[in-house]
């Protein structure tokens, strides 16, 4: 995972987890982009993938930032930082209005 190591460092303030969901999408095709990283998230929040974190808008922020944007714009829009704090977990992890105005400015 080359890209994630290089992200760590061009970012070492960043969220090393969102990077991950970053430097992940950017390695699938469209057709996977599409649906993987929606369907991991849905598997956090049923509790089938072995996450205890739950459903997380941050991940979804940090996916949709590898699929559309570029490392600098992406932590430009602030989508390499948690918007909830800390000690959020379970459904609904993440602030999806925060998420929504960070992708669109």
């Amino acid at each position: 995972m080359g890209l994630y190591k290089e992200l760590v460092k061009a970012y070492p303030k960043a969220d090393k987890d969102l990077l991950k969901h970053y430097a992940k999408v950017r390695e699938m095709n469209t057709l996977q982009r599409m649906v993987l990283p929606l369907g991991k998230e849905v598997g956090d929040w049923l509790g089938v993938t072995g996450s205890d974190t739950g459903f997380s808008w941050d991940d979804i922020g940090a996916d949709i930032a590898g699929a559309y944007f570029t490392p600098e714009e992406a932590n430009r829009k602030g989508l390499f930082t948690h918007t909830e704090g800390d000690n959020w977990t379970g459904q609904g992890q993440g602030l999806f209005t925060e998420i929504l105005r960070n992708l669109f400015r």
